[in-house]
C-alpha cells in the first residue's frame, strides 16, 4: 500500500445458506394409530425390561443374588416365550423388540449356565 491511497473495499462474506427445517416434511408418513393389542403388547414389553433392570441389579449384588438372577431370568424367559407365541400379528417395530428380548434371554442363558458369573 502506498501512503496516501485510500484502503480498498473490504470484500463481503456471503452470508451462511440457511435451512428451513420445515423442508421435506411433506414426504414423512402420518402417524399411525396404536390398538389395544399393540398397547398390551407395550406394557408387556416394559414388564420384561423391568425385570431385566432387576436381573441386572441380582447379577451385581453378592454371591447369593445369583439365585434370584437365574429365577428373575427364567421369569423373563416364560414371559417372552408366551409374548412371541401369543401374538402372531405384531407392529414390525414392536415384532423386532420381541425377537431382541428373546435373543438377549436365550444368550444371557447360555453364560449363565456355561458358568460365566460363577
Amino acid at each position: 500500500m502506498a501512503k496516501g491511497t485510500a484502503p480498498a473495499a473490504a470484500q463481503g462474506i456471503a452470508p451462511p445458506p440457511i435451512v428451513n427445517p420445515l423442508i421435506g416434511t411433506q414426504a414423512t408418513a402420518p402417524v399411525q394409530r396404536i390398538d389395544a393389542d399393540d398397547t398390551a403388547v407395550t406394557g408387556q414389553v416394559e414388564s420384561i425390561l423391568d425385570k431385566w433392570d432387576n436381573y441386572a441389579a441380582a447379577l451385581a449384588g453378592p454371591e447369593s443374588g445369583l439365585k434370584s438372577a437365574y429365577g428373575t431370568l427364567d421369569e423373563i424367559a416364560a414371559d417372552v416365550d408366551a409374548l412371541k407365541n401369543g401374538q402372531t400379528d405384531l407392529a414390525p417395530g414392536l415384532k423386532s423388540i420381541v425377537d431382541e428380548l428373546d435373543a438377549m434371554t436365550t444368550a444371557e442363558r447360555f453364560k449363565f449356565n456355561r458358568g460365566d458369573y460363577v
